[in-house]
């Protein structure tokens, strides 16, 4: 996917640990590899990497007002190879922010607002 413009890292929280399933990823993510996951886990987060960020910021994170607002911890999953989230998809990143109560018309917005302090 040449034209792919973000990478996108999600954060899972809780689930049974008995009952825990491997996430494969590769197209569209950053790298290849799995994840472990559990059944019944939820998503609390969203973080993305703008490929193409022009001397803005290039990490952001989609907070609950469906804005995304710089942070640092993409540009280190990107640069350092650190481990924030877990990596997906744009499709599944989509689903991600509807499942968080959000527009899907939200993958679609380049506006980085600065951190909130």
């Amino acid at each position: 996917m040449t034209d792919q413009r973000f990478l996108y890292w999600a954060y899972f929280f809780g689930g049974d640990t008995q009952r825990p399933y491997r996430v494969e990823f590769g197209p569209g993510c950053d790298g290849t590899g799995f994840y472990t996951r559990y059944e019944g886990d939820r998503v609390t987060g969203l973080i993305r990497y703008d490929l193409q960020a022009g001397g803005g910021p290039s990490g952001a994170r989609l907070d609950r007002d469906g804005r995304w607002y710089a942070d640092e911890r993409p540009e280190r999953n990107v640069w350092r190879g650190s481990d924030y989230g877990d990596s997906v998809p744009p499709e599944q990143a989509c689903e991600i922010a509807v499942a968080l109560g959000h527009d899907p018309a939200v993958m679609n917005d380049f506006t980085v607002h600065p951190r909130k302090t």
